[in-house]
């Protein structure tokens, strides 16, 4: 939301929201802002997700060798089959195997990849946090 609008809505001035956002972030209640880029209008038409299961302990390291894979926008370290769950963009089906097959999947540790392709982003939006 941008700030002129998040102003109206609190009924203050532009500046003063500007002021409690720059405390929040300085307290650590905001990581910070992001653009929302639409991949397809760069080349990028495929979104998806990939599951890893992990063998050994090194999880720490698995995550280190995934930052440097610039397909991957997220990881998560999550429960359940897969301990790792990434959110990739690529440019086409051929692309996202290649990023599998040349560069997730010879990082030692990982034992099994299960990917999902995105059909369609159906809403994204921030959490609502009118209930509280």
């Amino acid at each position: 939301m941008p700030i002129a609008a998040l102003a109206d809505r609190l009924n203050v001035s532009g500046s003063t929201v500007h002021v409690r956002l720059r405390r929040l972030e300085a307290k650590g209640y905001i990581r910070g802002a992001q653009l929302v880029l639409d991949y397809s209008k760069i080349g990028y038409d495929l979104h998806a997700f990939v599951g890893l299961s992990v063998s050994g302990g090194d999880i720490g390291g698995v995550f280190r060798k995934l930052e440097s894979v610039s397909s991957i926008v997220a990881a998560y370290f999550t429960t359940g089959p897969c301990a790792v769950f990434l959110e990739l963009h690529c440019k086409d089906r051929a692309h996202l195997a290649r990023v599998i097959q040349e560069e997730i999947i010879r990082i030692p540790g990982i034992s099994q990849v299960k990917s999902f392709v995105v059909l369609d982003e159906k809403f994204r939006r921030p959490p609502n946090f009118d209930d509280l």
